[in-house]
């Protein structure tokens, strides 16, 4: 790949999550994340694929659900960029804040939406999505297309609307991309590390 420069846009839907942005174009995920992720990882990242499989058709239709995810982060006492995670209700995974984009609103206002109600958090919102990444909802039987913007927080609050439902946890970049299950997601937060 080397000497080779592809727009994102260029590469198949799939091929997204693997590439980082540098100034010279994109390329390949850096060869330290790539130590970092053990057998384990690569067999989660293999198992989600397979997820994907069934639902090909309807991703090359284009037949995707909206969503938008909030990569909130903060700086710890010591100036180190965090990420804010939150457990999804039903499974308890670890993920971003995140939900669908409603009639007239713009992905980012929609991660700022998510970000308040899910974490109680607020801040300054990239408008520009930092990048994108697909998952499956099997109980619904839909696809989902998530455009992530990336939320420098500033404001906290003890009270919104899913408090106690969900447990919230700042960490490191790397450890919130070994965190992640999609493989898009877990390259789009290590590509800030």
């Amino acid at each position: 790949m080397a000497g080779v420069t592809k727009r994102a846009r260029d590469l198949p839907l799939g091929d997204q999550g693997q590439f980082s942005v540098a100034k010279r174009g994109i390329e390949p995920l850096s060869p330290v994340l790539s130590n970092q992720i053990d057998i384990s990882a690569r067999i989660r990242v293999h198992s989600y694929l397979s997820t994907l499989a069934p639902w090909t058709r309807d991703i090359r239709d284009g037949r995707l659900v909206e969503q938008a995810a909030a990569l909130c982060l903060r700086a710890d006492g010591e100036g180190k960029t965090e990420v804010l995670l939150v457990t999804s209700r039903d499974s308890k995974r670890w993920v971003l804040p995140k939900g669908a984009v409603e009639k007239k609103e713009r992905s980012g206002q929609a991660a700022a939406r998510e970000a308040f109600e899910e974490a109680g958090v607020s801040g300054v919102v990239q408008a520009k999505p930092l990048g994108r990444y697909v998952y499956v909802k099997p109980k619904e039987g839909v696809v989902c297309l998530v455009a992530v913007h990336r939320i420098v927080v500033d404001r906290y609050s003890e009270l919104f609307s899913e408090t106690g439902q969900r447990i919230a946890e700042w960490v490191p970049i790397l450890e919130a991309a070994r965190r992640v299950d999609e493989p898009e997601l877990k390259s789009l937060i290590a590509s800030l590390a």
